[in-house]
């Protein structure tokens, strides 16, 4: 190869490497995951790596590499705002470990529904605001996955119901748990959270704001087979799952406000001490007059008749 050649290869490799920068793609995947992917959401770049033994007895569409979430037309259907759909089965560790059960991964963009519940107030949901994006998350939920609706089956136990989505908050003793939980990918807050569902089956899902009006739903079905023990099984398969998350990034248009939100704001404020924040209110409103009293013996006086 002539110097000529050589300083050719130099600077295509050096204008490759400005372009991975540039666009956030700095190094290759963890070890077992295929290439970086992106999808483009109106100027909004997600990038995101997974592994590639797919489940060779399940469907798989290609990615959506592009979508115009400004489009209300795509969140009538499940099937145009969903970006990517993947199983993967899961076995122990070892060329003779057992099958386990199965992981499916759903990748969606959904958008924030009318605040109808009005558990705090009568405003509409604000994805930069911590509490009031938990709130709507919890009400998307609770539309995606009616909970305790009878599935019309008996057991020896009883009946079965179908999904059941945690409350927003949970109190025990004099305390509050939220049921949202901090997730930390290069530099960025993601909100995870937990459905349950019938036939041993868990969903977890991480969700980021798009824009003030969209976000982006990961969602990891877990579904253990018969005889193998739920917690084992989401063990190994979170453990063969787990590289991919570091690999979550936005890459938001300029300008966009949800940038700072999730970069800087959600990182000085975690959703535990956003409700403590909002405690006092919290109690009253979401446990009565009697829970509100036991914490702090008198009622507001704005409250009190």
């Amino acid at each position: 190869m002539t110097a000529k050649h050589w300083r050719t290869l130099l600077k295509v490799l050096i204008m490759l490497t400005f372009i991975s920068k540039a666009f956030g793609m700095s190094g290759r995947p963890p070890e077992g995951l295929g290439a970086t992917r992106s999808v483009d959401l109106s100027g909004n770049v997600f990038q995101f790596a997974m592994p590639e033994n797919f489940s060779r007895d399940m469907p798989a569409d290609d990615l959506v590499e592009r979508l115009d979430i400004s489009d209300p037309d795509i969140f009538t259907n499940p099937d145009k705002n969903t970006l990517i759909r993947r199983w993967w089965d899961i076995k122990e560790p070892g060329f003779f470990g057992k099958q386990l059960g199965t992981v499916m991964m759903n990748i969606s963009v959904r958008q924030v529904p009318p605040n109808t519940q009005r558990l705090l107030n009568s405003e509409p949901y604000d994805s930069r605001d911590r509490l009031s994006f938990m709130l709507m998350l919890t009400e998307d939920a609770q539309l995606k996955h009616p909970s305790n609706q009878y599935t019309g089956t008996v057991t020896p136990e009883g009946k079965t119901y179908s999904h059941y989505v945690p409350d927003f908050v949970i109190m025990v003793g004099d305390k509050l748990h939220p049921s949202f939980h901090d997730e930390h990918f290069n530099g960025q807050v993601w909100t995870r959270y937990g459905v349950s569902a019938p036939e041993p089956l868990l969903i977890v899902n991480y969700v980021i704001p798009i824009t003030l009006d969209v976000f982006l739903e990961v969602s990891f079905y877990y579904s253990n087979n018969d005889n193998i023990g739920a917690p084992y099984f989401t063990d190994v398969a979170h453990e063969k799952l787990r590289p991919m998350l570091g690999t979550f990034h936005i890459q938001y248009a300029k300008d966009n406000p949800i940038k700072d939100t999730v970069e800087n704001a959600w990182r000085n404020e975690t959703t535990e001490e956003a409700v403590d924040r909002h405690k006092p209110q919290l109690i009253l409103d979401l446990y009565g007059e009697d829970a509100y009293r036991d914490v702090y013996v008198e009622l507001p006086k704005n409250i009190e008749q």
